[in-house]
């Protein structure tokens, strides 16, 4: 009985020092797993951070060509202004001119119609 206590007494202290163990390894594995995961969020921060700066230098880039572009259609939008202005002044020039023959044409008939008429006019 004596042994029997004895060995029962060794196989709990053996169980608790397995147990603590256990534990140990459990904590271990924890803090481990904890180290992974702070591993892969700093990993997976730094490819977000290159991703957001190639976005930035391909965003800088094509800003810069859409700059080019829009300077190259202010020329034009500014030549086409220069042409459309030329043509309004022209044709506001013409219209002077055609309202000034309008005139004179009235003048004319006018004058027509208050001579008196002769055997010349007649003919």
């Amino acid at each position: 009985m004596i042994d029997f206590e004895a060995k029962k007494k060794e196989l709990v202290e053996k169980r608790k020092e397995i147990k603590f163990e256990v534990e140990i390894k459990v904590l271990e594995a924890k803090e481990a797993e904890q180290a992974v995961l702070e591993a892969i969020k700093t990993v997976t921060d730094v490819e977000l951070l290159n991703r957001k700066k190639w976005l930035a230098s391909k965003m800088v880039s094509d800003y810069n060509k859409c700059k080019k572009y829009m300077e190259e259609f202010k020329m034009i939008f500014e030549k086409q202004g220069q042409v459309i202005a030329a043509e309004l002044a022209d044709h506001a020039r013409r219209l002077d001119v055609a309202e000034g023959a309008i005139t004179a044409l009235k003048e004319k008939k006018t004058q027509l119609a208050d001579a008196k008429k002769t055997k010349d006019l007649e003919i």
